[in-house]
C-alpha cells in the first residue's frame, strides 16, 4: 500500500508539475495570443490608413487625368485656331500683296494720264496759240486791205 501511495503521490506531483507547465504554456500562449492580437490590430490600423492613402492617391489620379483631358482639349482649341489664324494671315497678306500690286498699277495710269494731261494741255496750248496766231493774221491782213 505504502508502494501504492508513492506511486500515487509521485503521478499527483508529476500530474501538478505537468499542470503547471501547461498553466506556465497556456500562459505564455495567450500573452504570445494577445501581444500577436495587438500586432494584427496595430497592422490592420496600417492598412486601414494605407488603404484611405491609396484612395485619396487614386482620387487625386483620376483628378489630374480629367484636368490633363481638358488642357489636351484646350491646347487641340488652340492649334486649331492659331492654324485658323495662320490660314487668315495669309489670306490677308495675300490680299495686302493684290492691294498693293494695285495700288501701282493704279499710280502707273494715274502717271500715264498726268503725261496724257500735259500732252493734251500742250496740244490745247498749241492749239491757242494757232488761233491766236491765225487771228493776228485775218486782223493784219484786213489791215492791209
Amino acid at each position: 500500500l505504502q508502494r501504492q501511495a508513492d506511486l500515487v503521490e509521485k503521478l499527483r506531483i508529476e500530474v501538478v508539475a505537468r499542470d503547471k507547465r501547461i498553466g506556465a504554456l497556456e500562459d505564455g500562449k495567450e500573452a504570445k495570443d494577445k501581444d500577436s492580437s495587438r500586432r494584427i490590430a496595430h497592422l490592420e490600423d496600417q492598412l486601414r490608413e494605407l488603404q484611405s492613402q491609396l484612395q485619396a492617391l487614386r482620387d487625386k489620379e483620376i483628378q489630374q487625368m480629367q484636368e490633363l483631358a481638358a488642357r489636351r482639349s484646350e491646347v487641340v482649341t488652340w492649334r486649331e485656331r492659331c492654324a485658323n489664324l495662320e490660314s487668315l494671315k495669309n489670306i490677308a497678306d495675300n490680299a495686302v500683296d493684290e492691294y498693293k500690286a494695285r495700288e501701282l498699277d493704279m499710280l502707273d495710269k494715274i502717271e500715264e494720264m498726268h503725261q496724257s494731261q500735259q500732252v493734251m494741255q500742250t496740244c490745247f496750248d498749241k492749239q491757242q496759240e494757232q488761233i491766236e496766231l491765225g487771228k493776228r493774221m485775218r486782223e493784219q491782213e484786213q489791215r492791209r486791205l
